[in-house]
């Protein structure tokens, strides 16, 4: 009976020992297990440290700082353009408004032209016929075989006919001449205006030439700028196509 107590006290231990077998077994594969999730993970986290070091990569091979300071560059240049093509704008319009000017005064010019032309001729007219008046008057004079007081001669064969027409009296000849020399007066004027102008003229076209180079200098680098950003036509696209690819690897690595 003793022995028998001795055995089943031996069975007891042996069952329980069996018992604490099974439950290392169980813990060892839970360990495992753990151990295994581990190492998927440091292998997740591992993938998703070498994308983001490819993103990095690509987002340097974008080259997006040069294209920052391409950006920054052409606001500037668009911010210049701006006075110059009003520069540009204005002087254009000073010469066509000279221009105009000049056009007008050319027409003033050859009004004035015409009026002293108008005036002397009609001094001249004036001059004459007071002259053929006076010979008249001295041929009225004249007696066969007296001298002539204009050549001494005494013969008289053709002289001058007495036309009845008003004197031409020296007041006359002189409102005339006032006339004739305040019309040269204008012409000489309008000619200064108008050596003016085209001295204001050449001046502004001289300025609008300086302003279009200097507008088409900066327009001309705008448009390279312009090209350079046109050659990186898919940056958008790339992009964006990181942006989603590091969501995506920040999604996993959250779970």
């Amino acid at each position: 009976k003793k022995q028998l107590n001795s055995l089943q006290a031996v069975q007891q231990q042996l069952t329980a020992i069996a018992e604490q077998n099974k439950q290392v077994i169980k813990q060892a594969a839970i360990v495992n297990e753990a151990e295994l999730a581990l190492t998927h993970a440091q292998q997740q986290l591992t993938d998703a440290q070498t994308v983001k070091t490819q993103q990095q990569t690509s987002l340097d091979n974008l080259g997006l700082d040069e294209l920052i300071n391409t950006v920054n560059t052409q606001r500037n240049l668009l911010a210049a353009l701006v006075p110059q093509a009003a520069n540009y704008q204005e002087a254009q319009a000073d010469v066509a408004q000279l221009s105009m000017a000049i056009k007008k005064t050319q027409v003033t010019l050859e009004q004035a032209e015409t009026q002293v032309a108008a005036t002397t001729s009609h001094l001249n007219k004036l001059q004459q016929t007071q002259i053929r008046q006076q010979i008249a008057h001295l041929a009225a004079k004249l007696e066969p075989d007296s001298p002539c007081p204009v050549c001494g001669s005494t013969s008289h064969p053709h002289p001058a006919l007495v036309v009845d027409e008003p004197l031409v009296s020296e007041a006359a000849l002189k409102q005339a001449d006032q006339e004739r020399q305040k019309a040269a007066a204008r012409k000489t004027m309008v000619e200064t205006q108008l050596a003016n102008l085209e001295t204001q003229l050449k001046t502004a076209k001289a300025k609008t030439a300086q302003a279009r180079q200097a507008f088409t200098e900066h327009w001309q680098e705008q448009a390279k700028l312009i090209a350079g950003v046109a050659d990186k036509t898919g940056i958008l696209q790339q992009l964006t196509a990181l942006k989603t690819l590091a969501a995506t690897n920040e999604h996993q690595l959250t779970e």
